[in-house]
């Protein structure tokens, strides 16, 4: 399947390498897939344009006139890849802010040897979960 839909532009050889690092892009596109639509996260036009403007005055702290900062947003609207990564970066803080609202943290004091224990065993079955994706 990856190599039809990458029109040979892939090898076999470079599908085997990098099939790890795309299983964990698909897992992940899919998850964040359903969680924008749980959450229904949008990114408007205007969110991005902010986004690029906050940016400007960080970047140059200082106190630039508007149209200044309006022309640095606009040049940067026109960047294709900035826009998609700034919409990404949008999206997850969206998605997140939203998920820990559902979350229910209670704290447990341990010690640092159970910490070490329970660290250890989520570590265990994070990598025997993704061994088991190979087969």
């Amino acid at each position: 399947w990856l190599k039809l839909t990458n029109e040979g532009k892939v090898s076999a050889d470079d599908i085997e390498k990098e099939y790890d690092s795309f299983a964990t892009g698909l897992r992940w596109s899919l998850i964040r897939d359903k969680m924008k639509e749980r959450y229904n996260v949008v990114v408007n036009q205007d969110e991005i344009k902010n986004e690029f403007a906050n940016t400007l005055r960080n970047y140059f702290r200082a106190n630039l006139p508007e149209e200044v900062i309006e022309g640095g947003v606009k040049r940067m609207m026109a960047d294709e890849k900035e826009v998609e990564r700034v919409t990404s970066n949008l999206e997850y803080e969206k998605m997140f802010t939203a998920a820990i609202a559902e979350v229910t943290i209670q704290g447990k004091p341990v010690t640092s040897e159970e910490f070490h224990l329970i660290f250890d065993k989520a570590k265990e079955a994070t990598a025997a979960a993704g061994e088991g994706d190979e087969a």
